[in-house]
Parts: C-alpha cells; structure tokens; sequence
C-alpha cells in the first residue's frame, strides 16, 4: 500500500439520486489523457485530463444505451480507424467510429436469439476480440450464451449455450487466439475453430469475476467477491488442459 499514490480523485457523475447511477463499470484510454468511463446511467463519458493530470474535463457523452453500460472494448480489427464497441443490459451493442476528435456510432445489433426468453434479464456483460477469426464476441452474463458476431458485418451472429450453471462474467482469448475463455460459475474453454466447449472446471459456491495473462502464459483469475483470492492455472494448448496451480 506504500506504493500506491492517489493523483487524482473525481466525481464524474453529481446529480443522480440513484446512487447506483454513480457505479464506473468499465475504464480504457484511447489517447494519452484521455478516456471513455462507461456508466451504470446508460451513458459513455470521454474525459480528458489536463494541467499535468490535476484537471478534467468532460468532453463527451454518449447516450444512445437506454441501460447500464457494461464492457468497452477498442477494436483492432480496423487497422486505419479508430474503432471502440460498447456493450449493455438489453443485448445492445454499438460500435462508435472516433472522428474528428469525437466519437460517433455508426454500428448497432441487438444480441437475441428466436429461442430466447423474453422473461430473463438479458445483459451483455463481457466483451472479445478475435483478430484471428475476425469476430466480435460478446457474452450474456444471464441467459448464459456467447454470441459471435461478424467482423465488419456486425449484423452477422451466431449464438452458443455455454451450458453453465448461472452467470457469465468474462472473456478471454489464449492460446495464439484459438480458444477462449469464458469465467462465471465456471471456467469453460471454447475452441474458436468450430465454437466447440472443450472442457469446464466447476468450484462450490464460488463464481470468477476476471482473467488476466501473465507475461509466461499462465491465467490469473479472480473469484468474484473475494479480493483476497485469486487462482492461477496453467493452460496446456497440446494437451487442452487447465491446470490449477496455486491460489494466492
């Protein structure tokens, strides 16, 4: 805790009575200084800061999600463009082209299948990007399917049942891009070749909240509301196998 100086504090959102509207969901810089702040107000924010980092300002909002925003994730797929896809409750997600010095949508789908239940609370919580396979992927954190969508024709989807028990919560793709994997209240490994579930590993009572990898390969992955343990796995790409190693 010795290492760890605040620079700066700030309140982004002041006026909202629902203190739950004032909840950041997702953070990422896209320039030097500046940065798109996903709400739970249903709202996109671009803040940049200025004056050696002791001020901001809010240069930009986007509200076109009509709930909270769950995942922003800056696309590579569009080498000579700056492109960012932003997902939300209601299976909505937009892709926003960055265009002199603004963003503007320009891409939106709605993630449902036929099948789907109108009943369960649909939210798209965790967003991937496979520059391998050229493919969107989205995961609903409820209804507990992972969507590909083609990359650039967004519009074009496929959805997979994950088969797990509750939620998902995070995406992550390993492997020299060939398999992802999906953390819930189970840790499941998709072959992105032929959207195949290739194994599953299941603790009691716990739920994953984030995968992480590190520098020699192995995941790091958190279990969702204990800061204090987070277990680490080996993956195996010629035998298929995540190992689990140690928990910190």
């Amino acid at each position: 805790t010795n290492l760890i100086k605040i620079l700066l504090s700030i309140e982004l959102i002041k006026e909202e009575e629902d203190e739950r509207k004032n909840t950041i969901l997702d953070i990422i810089e896209f320039e030097e200084n500046k940065f798109c702040i996903s709400c739970w107000d249903g709202t996109i924010k671009i803040m940049e800061l200025y004056d050696n980092n002791k001020k901001y300002k809010i240069v930009q909002i986007l509200p076109d999600h009509n709930n909270f925003v769950n995942c922003l994730k800056m696309l590579n797929f569009f080498k000579n463009e700056m492109v960012m896809a932003s997902s939300s409750t209601g299976s909505i997600v937009i892709l926003w082209k960055y265009e002199n010095d603004k963003f503007n949508k320009f891409r939106e789908i709605k993630l449902n299948t036929n099948d789907d239940d109108p009943e369960i609370f649909s939210q798209i919580e965790s967003l991937e990007e496979s520059v391998k396979y050229q493919e969107l992927i989205g995961g609903d954190f409820h209804r507990k399917k992972i969507f590909f969508c083609n990359l650039p024709e967004i519009k074009k989807y496929e959805a997979i049942d994950i088969n797990v028990n509750r939620c998902i919560r995070a995406l992550k793709i390993i492997g020299n891009g060939e398999f992802l994997i999906v953390a819930g209240d189970e840790i499941s490994i998709v072959k992105l070749e032929n959207k195949s579930i290739l194994m599953q590993i299941k603790y009691d009572n716990c739920e994953f909240n984030c995968v992480f990898q590190k520098q020699n390969g192995n995941l790091l992955i958190t279990e969702y509301g204990n800061i204090c343990k987070i277990r680490e796995f080996r993956f195996n790409n010629e035998k298929l196998l995540l190992e689990d190693i140690s928990i910190k």
